[in-house]
């Protein structure tokens, strides 16, 4: 532990696409998506059914933003010997299983 207060970083270090994070996700589901087009157009289709399952809404496009944004836990790591436990696939996995859950009940 810590012998003052401070803040910490807890984060995995690493960067992903939403298009990994909808891939991840869908598989959980249990879905194959298979990416069509790019950009604007770029949809996420059930490879089962044909169906699309998810697409590109420019309604929700941020402000164009340059910096890359990356978690960075070397303080925890460091001072409090703190080290991630979970894989971002596993995290997606938890978290669409727990929307799973919550749309079923």
């Amino acid at each position: 532990g810590a012998e003052k207060p401070e803040e910490y970083v807890v984060a995995s270090g690493e960067s992903h696409s939403v298009r990994e994070f909808c891939s991840a996700a869908f598989k959980t589901a249990g879905f194959k998506l298979e990416w069509e087009g790019s950009g604007v157009g770029e949809k996420g289709i059930d490879s089962d059914s044909g169906k699309i399952l998810v697409q590109v809404n420019p309604e929700f496009f941020r402000p164009i933003d340059t910096n890359s944004y990356i978690g960075n836990p070397s303080k925890a790591e460091y001072k409090l010997g703190w080290k991630r436990s979970v894989s971002f696939e596993d995290m997606v996995a938890k978290m669409t299983e727990h929307d799973i859950a919550e749309v079923c009940r």
